[in-house]
C-alpha cells in the first residue's frame, strides 16, 4: 500500500525536476564501475544539470561516434532558416559561413537585436609533420590536447563526432565537448559527483600545407539553447 501511496504521489505530481534527475545521475555515476558506463552517464548528466527540460535518454557510443548523437544536445531554433542569408567569414588561414545579420568583432560573434551569440570564437594554425588529421588517428582516439584549444576544452567530454571531406579531398574531424570547469565544482554544487559543464565548445580541425588547423566556438548555456543549431551549422561550413 505504501508503494502503491507513493508511486500515486510521484504520478501525480507530474514529471520529475532537473534537480533530482541531476543528483539521482550523479549517484549512479558514482556507483558505475565500468569506464563505458561512466561515459553514458556523464552525458545524461549534461542534459539533467544545464536543462530546463525533462532529459533525454542515454544512447549508445556508437551513435555517438557517429554523429547521431547530436540528438542529446537539442538546441532550439532562433530564427526560421529560410530567413536567413549567409556570407563568408575569414578566420586565420579558412573561412567560415556566417548569416549576414551576424557582426564579428575580435573573438565575439553579435546580432544586433539578439546580443552575444558567443564571446569565445578563434582560429589557430601550427606546423605539424601530419598529411592528414587522420593521421592523428581515428576520430575517436584523438587526443583533444594535440589541438592547442583554448580554455578548458581539451579537458571536455566528447558528446558527439563527426568526419568528413570536402570536395578537394581535405578531411575534417568535427566535435562537440561538453566543458567542465577549470577551478573544480562551485560551493554550491559541491554535492553532485560531476560538476555540471559550464560551456558547449564546437571543434573543426584539418591538416592542409603541414599546419594543423582548429576553429573552435564556445558557448553558455543560454547562448546553446538559443543559437547551438546555427553555430553546428557555422562549424561545418568551416573551410580552408
Amino acid at each position: 500500500r505504501r508503494r502503491r501511496g507513493a508511486l500515486e504521489t510521484s504520478r501525480s505530481a507530474g514529471p520529475e525536476s532537473p534537480k533530482p534527475v541531476c543528483a539521482l545521475t550523479a549517484t549512479r555515476f558514482a556507483l558505475a564501475r565500468h569506464a563505458a558506463m561512466r561515459r553514458q552517464l556523464y552525458r545524461v548528466l549534461f542534459v539533467a544539470c544545464t536543462s530546463a527540460l525533462t532529459p533525454q535518454p542515454a544512447i549508445s557510443r556508437r551513435a555517438l561516434v557517429g554523429g547521431t548523437g547530436a540528438a542529446i544536445l537539442l538546441p532550439r531554433v532562433a530564427r526560421a532558416e529560410d530567413e536567413v542569408t549567409f556570407a563568408r567569414q575569414k578566420y586565420g588561414r579558412g573561412t567560415v559561413e556566417l548569416p549576414k545579420t551576424w557582426q564579428v568583432d575580435g573573438s565575439s560573434i553579435r546580432e544586433p537585436v539578439l546580443g552575444v551569440i558567443s564571446s569565445s570564437v578563434r582560429s589557430t594554425s601550427a606546423k605539424t609533420d601530419r598529411r592528414s588529421i587522420e593521421d592523428l588517428g581515428p576520430i575517436d582516439k584523438v587526443a583533444l590536447s594535440a589541438l592547442n584549444l583554448g580554455g578548458n576544452r581539451a579537458k571536455g567530454d566528447v558528446v558527439a563526432a563527426k568526419r568528413r571531406a570536402d570536395a578537394s579531398g581535405t578531411v575534417f574531424y568535427e566535435w562537440d565537448l561538453a566543458v567542465p570547469p577549470e577551478g573544480g565544482c562551485p560551493r554550491s554544487e559541491q554535492d553532485l559527483i560531476v560538476c555540471p559543464p559550464v560551456e558547449v565548445a564546437l571543434i573543426a580541425a584539418a591538416v592542409a600545407d603541414g599546419e594543423l588547423v582548429v576553429w573552435e566556438c564556445g558557448v553558455d548555456q543560454r547562448q546553446w539553447k538559443s543559437f547551438g543549431r546555427q553555430l553546428r551549422a557555422t562549424r561545418s561550413s568551416f573551410q580552408l
